[in-house]
C-alpha cells in the first residue's frame, strides 16, 4: 500500500452532474452508495493514498433493521478506458467484537495501515480499530480491534470522533460519555504495546464534568506544539441560550503534565453563548502558522433558523503579549435558505488562505451547501462567502464532514443522505 496523502482528504458532501452548482463550478458524483449490510451513509472525513484512492467509513445509520452496522470503503479512480470509479468494502463491522456504526473518518500511518473508531456496539460501547493493508494485490485488508470501550467499570465510552497520532506513537481521541458519575465525555490516549500482539493501553487524560469545563466532545483533537492538544465540546461552558443544557460548548486546550506530575491540564479558551458568537461546535479545529484556531459552530449567528441561529465560522486568536484572554471573531454567519445552515464539519485551507467547508442544512436547493470563505484584502475587513454548490435530494444531501482539496484544486467530499440510491455519495467539485 502506498503512502497516504494527508493533504488530500476530507469529506464534503456529494455532488451530482445535475446538482445546483453556481457559476464557475462543475459537480460530478463519483459513487452513490446502495445501502445494505455496510454500504451507506458516509459521515466521516475522507483520506487519499498516493494513487488517488479514497478511503473513509460508512455509518449505515439508515439500515439498522437489516443488521447493517457500517464498514470501511475504498473508492478507486477509473481504470484505462473506463469512466466508473470502483467501490470496494474493505471491512465490515459486526456489532460485537468489532463494534458498529463508525461516524468519523480515518488516519493512516507510514506503512499504509488505517485507524479509526466505531461509535457503539453490543459487546463494546465503541472501539478503536486498525486495518492492515493486503500483503499482495489480490489480498484482503485485516481488521483488528485495538481497544473496546466497556459498559462495566469506570472509563470512557462512545467515541463519536476519530483518533489522531500524537507524534509519540500513541493515538489520541475523545468520547462523548464516561461511566463515572456525572462526567460527560473524556479525552483519552491509546498507547501501543511494547510487544507485538499484546494489549494497547488506555489512559484517561481528562474527564469533563459538564460544567464550565465543557461536555460531550464530538470532534477529534488537533495537535499543537509541545504535545499540546486543542478541541471542542458541543455542550458545557456555562452559556444560557442552548435549550437548558449546561452551556453552548467550548474550545479547550489540553496540556501535558509538568515534570514530576501525572495530571494533564484542561484550559477553556472560549465558552460560546449561543448568540451572535455561535454555539454547539461539533467539528474539529484547524491551526494556522500563527497559532490561530478556526472552526464552525452549528447554531448562533443569524437568528433566522428557528430563532437559534444558522451557525457560524469562527477564528480564535491567542492572547496578545501581556494578556491571557483568547479572542473569538466570527468570520461568517450563515443565513439558512440563501447559503446553508448547521455547519458540522471542520474546515480546510487552500494555498491562498481561503477556507472551505460544508453546511449540512438549508441552502437554495434545501440539502446543504459547500462554501468558500476568502480573507479580506490586506488582512482588514470582512471575509467573503461564496456558495459553490447547493445540494438537493437528487444530488445528495446533508454533508456532515469536512471537505478536501487535491493538487489541482478540485474539492472532494461526501453526502451522508439522499443521492441516486438514497444512501449518500462521494462527489468532486471543480471550480
Amino acid at each position: 500500500m502506498a503512502a497516504f496523502g494527508i493533504g488530500l482528504a476530507g469529506t464534503i458532501v456529494m455532488i451530482a452532474a445535475f446538482g445546483a452548482a453556481f457559476a464557475g463550478t462543475v459537480v460530478k458524483p463519483l459513487y452513490s452508495f446502495r445501502g445494505g449490510h455496510a454500504n451507506g451513509n458516509p459521515m466521516g472525513n475522507i483520506i487519499f493514498d498516493a494513487q488517488g484512492n479514497i478511503f473513509s467509513t460508512l455509518s449505515s445509520q439508515q439500515d439498522r433493521r437489516k443488521r447493517a452496522y457500517g464498514g470501511v470503503f475504498e473508492l478507486s479512480p477509473p481504470s484505462l478506458g473506463s469512466k466508473s470509479w470502483i467501490e470496494t468494502e474493505i471491512a465490515t463491522f459486526d456489532n460485537t467484537k468489532t463494534g458498529a456504526h463508525p461516524l468519523a473518518g480515518l488516519v493512516a500511518d507510514s506503512a499504509g495501515a488505517l485507524y479509526g473508531t466505531t461509535s457503539t456496539g453490543q459487546s463494546y460501547l465503541g472501539t478503536v480499530f486498525k486495518l492492515l493493508p493486503p500483503s499482495g494485490q489480490q489480498g484482503s485488508w485485516t481488521l483488528q480491534t485495538l481497544y473496546g470501550f466497556m459498559e462495566s467499570g469506570p472509563g470512557p465510552i462512545y467515541p463519536v470522533a476519530g483518533v489522531i497520532f500524537g507524534g509519540d506513537g500513541a493515538l489520541y481521541g475523545t468520547t462523548t460519555f464516561t461511566n463515572r458519575g456525572a462526567e460527560v465525555g473524556s479525552v483519552f490516549k491509546l498507547t501501543p504495546p511494547a510487544k507485538e500482539g499484546a494489549d494497547w493501553l488506555l489512559s484517561d487524560l481528562h474527564d469533563f464534568t459538564g460544567g464550565t469545563d465543557g461536555a460531550r466532545p464530538i470532534a477529534p483533537l488537533v495537535k499543537g506544539g509541545s504535545q499540546t492538544f486543542y478541541g471542542t465540546t458541543s455542550q458545557g461552558g456555562g452559556g444560557a441560550l442552548c435549550g437548558g443544557d449546561s452551556g453552548c460548548g467550548t474550545v479547550f486546550k489540553l496540556t501535558p503534565p509538568v515534570k514530576g506530575q501525572t495530571a494533564w491540564t484542561e484550559t477553556v479558551l472560549y465558552a460560546f453563548t449561543g448568540g451572535p458568537d455561535g454555539g454547539q461546535p461539533v467539528a474539529g479545529l484547524i491551526l494556522d502558522g500563527a497559532g490561530n484556531l478556526y472552526g464552525t459552530a452549528q447554531i448562533g449567528g443569524d437568528a433566522q433558523c428557528a430563532t437559534s441561529g444558522c451557525g457560524v465560522v469562527f477564528e480564535l486568536s491567542p492572547p496578545v503579549r501581556g494578556q491571557t484572554v483568547w479572542t473569538e471573531t466570527v468570520l461568517y454567519a450563515f443565513h439558512g435558505p440563501t447559503d446553508g445552515a448547521d455547519p458540522s464539519g471542520s474546515l480546510i485551507f487552500d494555498k491562498l488562505g481561503n477556507l472551505y467547508g460544508a453546511a449540512e442544512d438549508y441552502g437554495p436547493a434545501g440539502g446543504g451547501t459547500v462554501f468558500e470563505l476568502s480573507p479580506p484584502s490586506g488582512g482588514q475587513g470582512a471575509w467573503t462567502e461564496t456558495t459553490l454548490v447547493s445540494l438537493d435530494t437528487k444530488t445528495g444531501c446533508d454533508p456532515a464532514a469536512a471537505v478536501r482539496i487535491d493538487a489541482s484544486g478540485a474539492i472532494y467530499g461526501t453526502a451522508s443522505q439522499c443521492g441516486s440510491r438514497g444512501f449518500g455519495n462521494v462527489f468532486r467539485i471543480k471550480h
